[in-house]
């Protein structure tokens, strides 16, 4: 084609070489667009991962606070001791460690953190109650 052409409206002239490179910025953004949403999911996937694996403990981190409770209870009514609060804070205090290195656990992917926190929920309940 004459590339007079160009110059009449509604006339368009596209050469071969113009579309190639057309095509080929077209597809650099598509990869690099595939790439940046490989890396969302995979981010994502691995947050839910996560976030899985932090609420598998909570279970037992609720037993804890149950159990530890329960000591409290018994504490709270043996004679001479009427310090509800000073207990309460008392055993959070005790639990607030645990609690936090179990979810570092869960959150950090170690197959341990399940087991960790059923040892920790069922572990020495017989000497416990000897104890109380």
């Amino acid at each position: 084609m004459d590339p007079l052409c160009q110059s009449l409206p509604g006339v368009s002239l596209l050469d071969v070489d113009y579309i190639q490179s057309e095509l080929a910025a077209a597809h650099q953004m598509r990869e690099a667009g595939a790439h940046q949403a490989e890396f969302i999911v995979s981010e994502e996937l691995a947050k839910y991962a996560r976030r899985e694996r932090e609420q598998s403990v909570e279970p037992a981190i609720r037993d804890l606070y149950r159990d530890a409770d329960r000591i409290r209870q018994r504490i709270l009514a043996s004679p001479g001791l009427d310090q509800g609060d000073s207990t309460r804070r008392l055993m959070k205090l005790l639990l607030d460690g645990p609690v936090r290195r179990l979810r570092q656990l869960a959150s950090s992917d170690a197959p341990s953190a399940g087991q960790a926190a059923w040892v920790l929920s069922v572990s020495n309940n017989e000497k416990r109650e000897a104890v109380l």
